[in-house]
């Protein structure tokens, strides 16, 4: 499980334009959102670089 947190992740919509990019490279790929605290976490393949790039590609920035 990767835990990254996400700048400007502040609703429900964020967190699922992050889910379908994951998907469309990790189709077993498992992503949560924790809004309040602008986090998300993910069980994928994937490793953390491909996921910060992923991320950043659909249009959000990565913070830690």
């Amino acid at each position: 499980m990767t835990t990254l947190k996400i700048k400007d992740l502040h609703c429900n919509s964020c967190v699922a334009n992050i889910n379908e990019g994951i998907l469309k490279v990790d189709q077993d790929a498992k992503v949560k959102g924790d809004i309040k605290n602008s986090e998300i976490m993910i069980k994928s393949e994937l490793n953390e670089s491909q996921l910060r790039e992923i991320i950043s590609n659909v249009g959000y920035e990565v913070l830690n």
